[in-house]
């Protein structure tokens, strides 16, 4: 089953914490995807929305999403980043 098959099985069963978390999978696998040796922006501001999505899933009481929150948190963009704009 694929991450978009999940996704949708998440939002006829009403697991919103689970279609939260399975997003953040998909964030994470389009930057994965798309991204080079250095991560751009567009990459990190991918893993900030996966983080969102990880930390909304914990919010709705899906606790395995906490992991994998933490494990985005160094690559999400920074004041820094925000400055280059």
């Amino acid at each position: 089953m694929d991450l978009i098959e999940r996704s949708m099985k998440s939002v006829k069963y009403s697991d919103w914490g689970e279609l939260l978390y399975q997003r953040g999978l998909l964030y994470i696998r389009i930057a994965e995807y798309c991204s080079r040796e250095r991560l751009s922006f567009s990459d990190k501001a991918l893993y900030e929305l996966a983080w969102e999505a990880f930390n909304n899933a914990n919010e709705w009481g899906y606790t395995k999403a906490v992991i994998k929150r933490h494990d985005v948190e160094a690559f999400i963009t920074t004041p820094e980043d925000w400055a280059q704009i």
